[in-house]
């Protein structure tokens, strides 16, 4: 249940610049951790058409300035993104995306209207120099097809005289492809493009954590941009809607309260739109119990100060005790912020009413049977992928495995004594 009064509840907010479009939350790879390569249930699939991102673009257009366009999928599935990209940029909207690259390879025709379209930068997730190291997280990646395709924009770029796109490179870091990692700064800097290399989130023992992940770990210093005559020329050349490129920033950050993710900001200063016009928090929303409004049938105005999302800034800005605010934000798990009050137990953990039953009885959760079955009952559903997500930071592999196979036949005879 929604308060009446709060402190921050009534307070409404200027819609924001800056957007995202999950063109679709579907993907060719089979990434461990990621529910999408996962297969993992608990949200629509499926690809945004192109009638309704025409609607969705129409309804965003009056304030957006930058759109990011993927989040769960891989966007190039999409058949429609060209299409979609060219829509966006010719209204003035700054449209960037990051893809693996390897859904086929791309004939030069294909490049071409890549580079025509107007997208402001593509960024390729390509972790590793060599097939054997890529496939170790990019499951049934093809890494010759990404690589080609990746130097293949970036010399169509160069041949149509074109300041766009800025390609790059991101290279996820663990222990078995670190020591790659100065080849692709050479192969980067070779292209003319940029690379950076991010801290893999390590969940298993099989990919062990790197010498970056075991080190402070200082973004800019992981920064290798080999393309400083492209940026400085498009500072100069471009200019979007309202102001150039370069000086973008999110328009206002509120100070959250500690114990809040720093990516708990999105409520404030970013609309998130799922392939199916829904609206959510933020881009790490995974299932359909977040959705708070439908850009379809909804106007923008009326979704970003709704009760909704209203609701879940209350929360967030008064984090701490419990509130009962009825949000989406503090009623359902999210790995950022798993502890939902500063008071629940380190190991009290979202499950199923399945889930919870069976985990009170299992060695693995003798910690958390101190709460109250009745506490367990108020916490939402999660997918499988994200409880084992969070599991996996605390216990070993086999403890997390074990604990799923009991769940899993405590719900089947849960299930049979159910039917008639």
């Amino acid at each position: 249940m929604i308060p009446e009064e709060g402190k921050y509840l009534d307070r409404m907010y200027d819609i924001p610049f800056s957007f995202l479009i999950d063109t679709g939350n579907l993907c060719n790879l089979r990434c461990p951790y990621c529910p999408t390569g996962a297969l993992e249930p608990g949200s629509k699939r499926g690809m945004m058409e192109l009638d309704t991102f025409k609607i969705v673009l129409e309804r965003i257009e009056p304030w957006a300035r930058h759109l990011e366009m993927m989040n769960w999928g891989e966007p190039f599935l999409n058949r429609d993104l060209v299409t979609m990209v060219r829509l966006a940029a010719d209204k003035g909207i700054c449209v960037n995306f990051d893809s693996n690259l390897c859904t086929k390879p791309f004939t030069e025709s294909q490049a071409e209207d890549i580079v025509r379209s107007g997208v402001y930068s593509i960024k390729a997730s390509i972790d590793g120099t060599t097939q054997e190291t890529y496939e170790l997280y990019r499951k049934t990646g093809n890494y010759s097809v990404a690589m080609a395709n990746l130097k293949l924009i970036q010399t169509t770029k160069i041949k149509l005289g074109s300041k766009t796109p800025n390609v790059g490179w991101q290279f996820l870091v663990h222990a078995e492809n670190e020591h790659q990692i100065d080849t692709a700064k050479a192969m980067a800097k070779e292209m003319g493009i940029f690379v950076c290399f991010r801290p893999l989130t390590i969940l298993d023992n099989k990919l062990h954590p790197s010498n970056m992940h075991k080190n402070p770990y200082v973004q800019e210093d992981w920064d290798f941009r080999y393309n400083l005559e492209f940026e400085e020329a498009l500072g100069d050349a471009l200019t979007y809607k309202f102001l150039k490129l370069r000086d973008m920033r999110p328009l206002w950050s509120p100070k959250l309260p500690a114990g809040v993710s720093p990516v708990c900001v999105q409520p404030f200063n970013r609309v998130v739109i799922n392939f199916d016009g829904q609206v959510v928090p933020c881009c790490n929303c995974y299932g359909d119990e977040f959705n708070l409004g439908d850009l379809k049938t909804e106007r923008l105005e009326d979704i970003w100060n709704g009760q909704g999302l209203r609701a879940s800034r209350e929360f967030l800005l008064n984090y701490g005790e419990k509130q009962f605010t009825g949000s989406v934000c503090e009623s359902h798990y999210c790995p950022p912020m798993p502890k939902k009050h500063l008071m629940d137990p380190a190991v009290s953990l979202p499950f199923t009413r399945e889930g919870a039953k069976a985990a009170s009885q299992l060695p693995l959760y003798r910690p958390a049977t101190k709460v109250l079955w009745a506490e367990i009952k108020k916490l939402c559903s999660v997918s499988a992928y994200v409880l084992r997500k969070y599991l996996t930071l605390f216990y070993d592999r086999k403890a997390v495995s074990d604990f799923f196979v009991n769940v899993y036949a405590f719900s089947l005879r849960e299930k049979s004594q159910r039917l008639p």
